[in-house]
């Protein structure tokens, strides 16, 4: 979470192979490294004890289970810094289980004693890819660099483009609560 206490840790999902029910765990190799690969790796090791060098299949992390507990419940959240030193983005983890429903308010205690501790809005705002290239300011270079590294200009300037795009549309401002 990066020192942000708004969060639990992030948890990789999607691992299991069944995108009909993605399952969360302790997040992995290759998404630490996305993240401060030097702080967040030095938790995986391959079957040897030893650091890993790949992502797959020798590679296991861990996460304390006070980390784990927290992750089911609450939203997790890491930075993303693609291998660089600044910072390019988050990435969120949301738990399936801890999902309220749409007849629920966040915070929730259901009979069973678990809480909701979120919830998707009902709708969805969306623009097409031309949308942004045909407003202006977008760079289409792809933002990477040397190495597969991203180029943090490029993409802070490409997430601008997309926040003053949808700024520009007859939107409502998003609010939370009623």
């Amino acid at each position: 979470t990066d020192g942000d206490d708004r969060f639990a840790d992030y948890l990789s999902c999607n691992d299991n192979g069944n995108a009909t029910d993605p399952q969360c765990m302790c997040d992995n190799y290759i998404d630490r490294s996305l993240s401060k690969a030097k702080d967040q790796t030095k938790f995986c090791h391959n079957s040897s004890g030893g650091p890993c060098t790949h992502a797959f299949p020798d590679c296991n992390c861990k996460c304390t289970d006070a980390s784990l507990k927290a992750s089911t419940k609450y939203v997790g959240m890491m930075p993303v810094y693609y291998r660089q030193s600044e910072l390019l983005g988050h990435w969120y983890s949301t738990p399936k289980d801890a999902e309220c429903q749409e007849t629920e308010i966040v915070g929730t205690v259901r009979a069973d004693g678990t809480s909701c501790t979120w919830k998707r809005y009902p709708e969805a705002r969306v623009v097409r890819g031309g949308d942004a290239l045909d407003f202006g300011g977008w760079n289409e270079t792809g933002g990477r660099g040397h190495f597969g590294m991203m180029n943090a200009a490029v993409v802070h300037q490409n997430a601008q483009v997309l926040r003053n795009l949808f700024d520009s549309q007859p939107y409502q401002k998003w609010s939370c609560g009623k």
